[in-house]
């Protein structure tokens, strides 16, 4: 005889609440609670109830999912974690994607898609909604660009390399604020920045480390292949003739 899942449904919305477990408890195999707690009571609830399967409606606040997961991870290791969540709430979904140890379920899953998905990850697989999967897949194309910017960068933001940029030009940091129309200390601040990102001491430094990385274009490729100051002051100027 196969094992009954325990389901504990907490979610924002009563109705949908309500609906949700009257359904899974129509579903042989399934029982089905509603909490009667708030999300950040939950994982005392789930210890309660003896549940294996927690679906929780996203509202406002990923952070809060986030410190529940935590929590019941913790406390509770074996409880899974479903997140309903609307098809088209793209942004939080790839929230959601970040934090892990989750499944997600579409808040337009038919009675027969729920508890598929409910048996799958009580049996501690991860399933997939087909209407949920292309804006999975849009946000994680979103995170790999973002993340190749940051590597391609060094970590340094789009002002922070210009910046870097009109200082490999061999400009004072006063001439570099009045082309950027920005003030003296925030260039020094930028600097004071790239230095920490690049793991460098001296503004020599930091851009022979940014010219080596090809993070300051072609123009000062060269610059990479030279070590000492005299040979970088030296060829400063002529890269920028």
């Amino acid at each position: 005889m196969a094992t009954e899942i325990r389901v504990l449904v907490s979610d924002f919305m009563p109705v949908y609440e309500q609906g949700l477990a009257d359904t899974l408890n129509r579903v042989d195999g399934i029982t089905a609670t509603v909490a009667t707690n708030v999300l950040s009571d939950l994982d005392q609830e789930t210890a309660r109830t003896g549940a294996s399967v927690v679906i929780a409606g996203l509202a406002d606040s990923v952070d809060e999912v986030a410190d529940f997961v935590n929590r019941l991870n913790e406390a509770l290791p074996s409880v899974y974690v479903m997140v309903a969540v609307d098809p088209d709430d793209g942004s939080r979904i790839g929230d959601l994607m970040g934090i892990g140890s989750i499944n997600l379920l579409s808040r337009r899953a038919s009675l027969a898609e729920v508890a598929d998905t409910v048996r799958a990850v009580a049996a501690g697989r991860t399933i997939v909604p087909a209407d949920i999967a292309p804006r999975m897949m849009d946000e994680l194309s979103v995170a790999v660009r973002r993340a190749e910017s940051r590597w391609l960068a060094g970590g340094l933001t789009r002002r922070e390399l210009e910046v870097l940029s009109h200082v490999a030009d061999g400009l004072p940091n006063r001439d570099v604020a009045r082309l950027l129309h920005i003030s003296e200390n925030t260039v020094k601040n930028h600097m004071r920045n790239i230095h920490e990102k690049l793991g460098v001491k001296t503004r020599t430094e930091a851009v022979v480390k940014a010219a080596k990385d090809g993070l300051l274009g072609s123009r000062f490729a060269r610059l990479g292949s030279f070590r000492s100051k005299g040979e970088l002051s030296g060829s400063v100027s002529s890269a920028t003739k």
